[in-house]
């Protein structure tokens, strides 16, 4: 019965080893993977050039200057009084 026991302490005592490993080796592995899609995904980003080229827009604050016909109304409507 003893032996029975102490077999399987060593069995456990060899999982944890064998756990305690795996929790050091397995960081630095998915660490060098992760490194190695942010260096791929820089290098895609270096060759993306826009293909539309964006134009310096210029706002002219007065709407009524390009176009004399149009008459600029404001915003609020003037009120209105009924008087009967």
């Amino acid at each position: 019965m003893d032996s029975d026991i102490k077999v399987l302490e060593d069995q456990f005592d060899e999982i944890i080893v064998d756990i305690a490993t795996k929790r050091k080796q397995y960081p630095r592995k998915i660490l060098e993977h992760v490194i190695k899609i942010i260096k791929a995904k820089q290098e895609i980003l270096k060759q993306y050039h826009p293909v539309v080229h964006s134009l310096d827009l210029k706002y002219d604050l007065d709407p009524t200057k390009d176009c004399p016909q149009r008459i600029w109304y404001p915003l609020r409507p003037k009120r209105i009084s009924l008087h009967i």
